[in-house]
């Protein structure tokens, strides 16, 4: 039986970006569980005596019968080095808690800290982020990403970044480049040179 997981970002005590979880979920559960309800994240995530402050990763594992929920506090990771690796045909289109298929990329690759997933020629994430690239036209996106994460739809409604085709040859075309994902959160003050990349 698959499981999946939702990892939320709680920031004074409140989670943050719920609605966005929450249609992550339900889309999860109309495509394995289309006769059974979807958790309702405000009734299940329920942080109480946590350190205001102190940043906190909720980690939410479940399937249709149950629920796994843990709160851990939360510090941002400072990369320095970037991998590409092209990953064939895997595919990743919803959140499954096994993620051993990363591990095994991070246990193989010991060149660099972190990869970036390549897919047919194409940009798609790192192993635990959406990418967001810029140049002088603005900020954009892969447009087919491996996993379409709750921060990046966040973004593209707000208009705040577009979509984009990125191939491995167009890199040359951006100058910095963003990790976003829940945790990490929206304000993209933390750029990478697009020449840290190994190829």
């Amino acid at each position: 039986m698959s499981q999946f997981l939702e990892s939320i970002k709680i920031k004074d005590g409140f989670p943050c970006n719920l609605d966005w979880h929450q249609s992550r979920l339900n889309k999860t559960f109309q495509k394995f569980f289309p006769q059974i309800p979807a958790w309702q994240l405000t009734e299940i995530i329920c942080p109480q005596n946590l350190n205001l402050q102190q940043v906190y990763k909720c980690r939410l594992i479940y399937d249709q019968q149950r629920t796994k929920i843990e709160y851990l506090p939360y510090q941002r990771t400072n990369i320095k080095s970037f991998k590409l690796v092209d990953i064939g045909e895997f595919e990743y289109p919803y959140k499954f808690a096994d993620r051993s298929f990363f591990q095994e990329i991070k246990n193989k690759h010991k060149d660099a800290e972190e990869f970036i997933l390549i897919k047919s020629g194409m940009i798609t994430d790192t192993t635990y982020s959406n990418l967001v690239f810029q140049n002088e036209q603005g900020l954009f996106t892969p447009s087919v990403p491996l996993l379409p994460g709750t921060m990046r739809a966040k973004l593209l409604s707000l208009g705040q970044i577009k979509l984009a085709k990125i191939g491995v040859k167009d890199l040359s075309n951006y100058k910095n480049f963003y990790l976003i994902n829940a945790l990490l959160g929206e304000d993209l003050q933390h750029p990478y040179a697009v020449d840290v990349i190994i190829g």
